[in-house]
């Protein structure tokens, strides 16, 4: 299987929002509640979900856009020496349990390490 991160794109909002619409799609410990989908797009269109604190890239598995990975700073201590990245990923039900959320993780994992 090839898994790719890329920027994202709109038309990969539209798709990772239908797919994990509601209770099922998201999973049941990826629920959070229903929120408003228009503040990707805003962020995207201001930022394309890339700043220094943090962003988001979509997930391709063998060609189909899988979901998203996400990262931003968490800080502890003083901001200067005590901050860490947190990730997190959602996958779409078509694609989980093949080793794409894996496979996501790593590969950003490396990018963020260089």
């Amino acid at each position: 299987m090839d898994v790719v991160l890329r920027p994202v794109t709109e038309s990969d909002l539209d798709v990772v929002d239908a797919g994990t619409a509601g209770r099922e799609g998201a999973g049941d410990h990826q629920w959070f509640g229903h929120r408003d989908r228009r503040a990707a797009r805003r962020n995207l269109a201001e930022t394309g979900l890339l700043t220094p604190e943090g962003g988001r890239l979509t997930i391709v598995a063998d060609g189909e856009v899988a979901g998203y990975v996400k990262w931003f700073i968490r800080i502890w201590g003083p901001r200067e020496t005590s901050w860490c990245w947190s990730i997190a990923l959602s996958v779409l039900p078509a694609h989980r349990g093949r080793g794409v959320g894996t496979a996501a993780q790593r590969r950003l994992t490396a990018c963020l390490r260089a």
